[in-house]
């Protein structure tokens, strides 16, 4: 397991994936309120879509690690928004019935 962990992170750092620094506020923020909307199953929907590992994309949308990567947080934010859409049709729907 600690070897296909190690390779998953080769793999990602050869994405221009920022590791070992320290994340900024700004980011803290944007990942706790990713975290907050995410729901049973949205990570591996999220890795899926990436085509990187759940375990993986579960330390980049966690604040208090130092992983942070622009693909996987562009596919939350993605997912999230088509959420509220796909909800506000069906809001709007009910209400025209």
């Amino acid at each position: 397991f600690v070897n296909v962990m190690y390779i998953c992170i080769r793999k990602a750092n050869k994405k221009n994936i920022k590791r070992n620094q320290m994340l900024s506020e700004t980011q803290k923020e944007i990942l706790t309120e990713i975290k907050a909307r995410l729901l049973h199953g949205d990570i591996a929907d999220i890795a899926k879509s990436v085509k990187m590992s759940r375990v993986y994309v579960t330390r980049v949308l966690t604040p208090s690690t130092d992983f942070y990567n622009e693909e996987i947080v562009n596919a939350a934010v993605f997912l999230i928004e088509k959420r509220k859409q796909d909800n506000d049709k069906k809001l709007k729907k009910l209400q025209a019935t």
